[in-house]
């Protein structure tokens, strides 16, 4: 699944791993979230772990109610199976906007946050091959 918006794009790396781009939270890019989301959760495999790289880098403004609306789906795939995801935000507000939630959710989600994409990347690259040892 190759899922291109100008505000939005996901690519799938395969073995369940995909690279998410998020450049606004205007109502297109929720929705093409959303149901690219709820593609993985009906045709991944459920032994497959799932790896989400998801870059906010770019936006530079957020509400905390729309960071929740746009972060339930990836609770929802996490309920039935092993899922890591790596977050890259830099605007600060929406930094700690997402920290905050993610301490709240840290039993429902595995994921992290990184200023730096290179970062994030490693992250998850070292959680990929932590599983295959």
């Amino acid at each position: 699944m190759d899922s291109t918006l100008h505000e939005y794009q996901t690519l799938d790396h395969g073995e369940g791993f995909y690279e998410i781009s998020i450049h606004d939270f205007a109502h297109a890019t929720v929705v093409a979230f959303n149901n690219d989301m709820e593609a993985i959760r009906i045709n991944v495999d459920s032994s497959t772990p799932i790896r989400l790289l998801i870059d906010l880098g770019s936006i530079t403004s957020a509400t905390r109610q729309g960071l929740l609306h746009f972060l339930r789906p990836i609770e929802i795939i996490s309920a039935n199976r092993e899922v890591s995801v790596a977050m890259v935000a830099r605007n600060l507000l929406v930094f700690a906007m997402l920290r905050t939630y993610l301490r709240e959710h840290q039993n429902v989600i595995h994921a992290d946050l990184f200023q730096a994409r290179g970062d994030a990347v490693q992250w998850l690259t070292q959680h990929i091959q932590e599983e295959n040892s």
